[in-house]
């Protein structure tokens, strides 16, 4: 009898305390960040990229993007003011013509005719001033890999049916003695597939590599063939040549990209990885990163 008297008792004592919480609006927690900046350069101008949007706070279904109906999509920013500064120099970046009429897609990049030099030893300096904020990061290039091949191998795949035929790289690491980072791109049509930001399938040609656990000389490595939460496969499943790509970026890039790629893959499941925070290069407040990249590409050719 005394048994059942302490569970009432403590069954009581959980509805009381119930009664006295209050629901914690994580959507507008003071000081979370309002802008995301994705600025991405490279001494090739075809893989340049800035793109400013402002956060959106919970689920509007009235400030959703076109074909999403569930997820909301940030508003990109226009009116920003994007200044790159190295060994005394100033380039400044406009805002591009919008690819589409809605609001929320293909709005927000920032491009420059001014030709960019990308070297090695030189300190290079992003600052975006948005309505009164400014919003500062910098960077050092990264040198690539050298000596790099690849070559198309017909594979079975346990994630799908038909063989695929996979592309694998060699190269030598630039630098033996520390750990270097990569962002992986692969496609068969690269530059109309290529982009840093996720498509609207949410599916993304991107992934991360770090030659950590790897030999200074790697030798016939899988290459990755991007995200995606189903883990559905981008290797073709006929003859075709493939271009490979590796942007050699520091570890702070590296691990905001992978912070990304473990959210996309999160399916939800019980042994899904807990979401994580994206860190950040910019100060001022703003998530996101700036990174200059050096580009290593080669090219998979069928009966190579």
């Amino acid at each position: 009898m005394n048994r059942l008297k302490h569970i009432y008792i403590i069954l009581a004592t959980l509805i009381a305390i119930s009664a006295c919480t209050e629901d914690y609006d994580l959507i507008n927690v003071d000081g979370a960040p309002e802008y995301c900046i994705d600025a991405f350069i490279t001494a090739n101008s075809n893989y340049n990229s800035i793109r400013i949007s402002k956060i959106v706070k919970g689920f509007n279904t009235d400030e959703l993007s076109s074909g999403l109906e569930t997820l909301p999509e940030n508003i990109a920013v226009q009116n920003a003011r994007v200044v790159l500064r190295y060994d005394n120099k100033q380039i400044e970046f406009k805002i591009t013509k919008p690819q589409h009429n809605n609001k929320f897609v293909g709005y927000g990049y920032y491009a420059t005719s001014d030709i960019i030099e990308v070297k090695e030893n030189t300190k290079y300096t992003l600052e975006v001033f948005i309505d009164g904020k400014t919003y500062v990061a910098e960077s050092k290039l990264v040198k690539g890999p050298e000596n790099m091949t690849a070559k198309l191998k017909k594979t079975k795949l346990e994630i799908q049916k038909d063989d695929a035929y996979v592309p694998h790289v060699s190269f030598t690491d630039p630098d033996k003695n520390n750990t270097n980072y990569y962002i992986t791109h692969m496609s068969d049509n690269l530059f109309d597939s290529y982009q840093m930001t996720v498509g609207s399938s949410r599916n993304w040609a991107i992934s991360v590599l770090t030659d950590k656990y790897l030999q200074h000389n790697i030798v016939d490595l899988k290459f990755p063939f991007g995200t995606s939460p189903t883990g559905t496969s981008w290797y073709p499943s006929h003859e075709t040549d493939v271009t490979v790509t590796l942007f050699s970026v520091d570890k702070m890039t590296y691990d905001y990209f992978n912070v990304l790629i473990t959210q996309i893959k999160n399916n939800g499941g019980a042994y899904s990885q807990s979401p994580g925070s994206p860190i950040t290069n910019f100060k001022g407040g703003a998530v996101g990163y700036f990174v200059l990249a050096d580009v290593t590409q080669a090219i998979a050719k069928v009966n190579n």
